[in-house]
């Protein structure tokens, strides 16, 4: 993460960082917030709503689970302008085995709709980051199993004035510094 967080403050970026709920964590305050998936998201809009009150926009970005978190939040609050998503999350039938916060109840949209969701309205956009071989099958192999789902996620976005791009790198399950800056630093 180190990679990431440099850059961004290198260039002059105001850094947030989380760190994802453990599987204990979620268990006992489900009881308190109605579901699971407010542990991931809950933070992420308190987060949302300090940088607001201070900054005009905000961007979020991560890396495998928080990728996954960065989708599911970008899809929630259309007030994250623009979201980075590296690696985290794949259609259900190209990738079927998932991280156990994946099966969380409480999630009604499938991956396809949490893309354009992510992406949907006038100034936004996502982009899904995926590795050539990542080490945790979401790589170009998985992909290959099914059907490329980027040109209809991106004309759907762009029919709800938004912009979707997936775009993959040759690189690891991780944070690399031309892919970061190339795909983030660029653009924001």
């Amino acid at each position: 993460y180190s990679v990431a967080l440099q850059s961004l403050l290198t260039n002059g970026h105001t850094v947030y960082g989380m760190v994802m709920p453990e599987g204990t964590e979620i268990a006992s305050a489900s009881s308190h917030t109605g579901t699971p998936l407010y542990q991931f998201i809950g933070p992420v809009i308190v987060t949302l709503n300090t940088a607001l009150a201070t900054y005009a926009t905000v961007h979020m970005v991560g890396l495998s689970g928080g990728g996954w978190t960065t989708v599911l939040a970008a899809a929630a609050d259309t007030r994250i302008t623009k979201s980075y998503q590296f690696v985290g999350s794949m259609p259900l039938y190209m990738y079927p085995s998932r991280d156990w916060e994946q099966y969380l109840p409480g999630l009604t949209a499938n991956y396809l709709e949490l893309y354009i969701m992510a992406a949907s309205g006038i100034g936004r956009r996502h982009k899904q980051i995926l590795h050539e071989s990542d080490v945790y099958d979401f790589s170009r192999p998985a992909f290959n199993k099914g059907w490329d789902y980027s040109s209809t996620v991106a004309s759907k976005a762009a029919a709800l004035s938004g912009y979707y791009d997936l775009v993959w790198k040759d690189a690891l399950h991780e944070f690399s510094q031309p892919s970061f800056d190339d795909e983030v630093i660029a653009e924001i």
